[in-house]
C-alpha cells in the first residue's frame, strides 16, 4: 500500500472508529441489529467505562466479545436479553411516577423538567418515549424505564406479570383502574 492510500485508509479507519463509539450512545439504541447487543450494554453488565469495549459481534448463538485489556469472551445472548430487561427495571424504579387518571400516568425523565406519558392497557404499558418506540418497531413488544416505574406504582415487577393479571380482559379499551378498585 503506498503511503498515501495508508494515510487515507488510517483516516477512513479514524472515521468508521468514530461512527463506532457513536453506537455507545444515541445511535446503538435504533440500530435493530445492536438494540439488545449493545457496547453499552456490555459496559453496564461488566461495570466499565464504554470506551473500552472494544467489538460486540452478533454470532448465531452468541455474542463475541473485546474488551480493552480483558481476554475475549463468548456470551449467552440470554444474558443480554435478560440485562436487557432488569436494567430498565432498575432505571426506573429511580423515577417518580404520579396517576392522573385511571389509566394514565407522569412519569419524570431522568433529565430535569420533563415528564413522559404512559398509559396502562390491558397488555401493555405504552410510553412516549423513544425507547418504548423503538422497543416497539424493532422488538414488537417492551417496555421502557418509564413504563417500569408505573407498573411499581400498579404493584408489578414486570410486564409479563402485569399482562398474566389481565389476560381476560379485552384490549380494545384502556384498562379502568377504577372499575376493578376491589381486585
Amino acid at each position: 500500500m503506498t503511503a498515501k492510500k495508508n494515510l487515507m485508509h488510517k483516516k477512513n479507519s479514524a472515521v468508521v472508529s468514530a461512527v463506532n463509539k457513536l453506537a455507545i450512545s444515541d445511535y446503538i439504541m435504533i440500530n435493530p441489529r445492536y438494540f439488545i447487543y449493545s457496547y453499552a450494554a456490555v459496559a453496564r453488565m461488566l461495570g466499565i467505562k464504554a470506551s473500552l469495549v472494544k467489538k460486540v459481534e452478533i454470532w448465531f448463538n452468541c455474542i463475541f466479545v473485546i474488551v480493552a485489556g480483558r481476554r475475549p469472551r463468548f456470551w449467552k445472548k440470554s444474558v443480554f436479553s435478560n440485562h436487557f430487561a432488569d436494567w430498565r427495571k432498575k432505571e426506573g424504579s429511580k423515577l417518580y411516577a404520579i396517576k392522573s387518571s385511571s389509566n394514565k400516568f407522569l412519569v419524570e425523565s431522568s433529565k430535569k423538567n420533563k415528564y413522559y406519558y404512559v398509559e396502562a392497557w390491558q397488555k401493555d404499558i405504552v410510553c412516549n418515549c423513544d425507547d418504548y418506540q423503538n422497543q416497539q418497531r424493532i422488538l414488537g413488544t417492551g417496555c421502557c424505564k418509564h413504563g417500569y416505574a408505573a407498573l411499581k406504582l400498579l404493584g408489578f415487577e414486570r410486564l409479563s406479570q402485569y399482562v398474566e393479571h389481565h389476560q381476560w380482559v379485552n384490549n380494545d379499551e384502556p384498562y379502568d383502574w377504577d372499575d376493578y378498585s376491589d381486585y
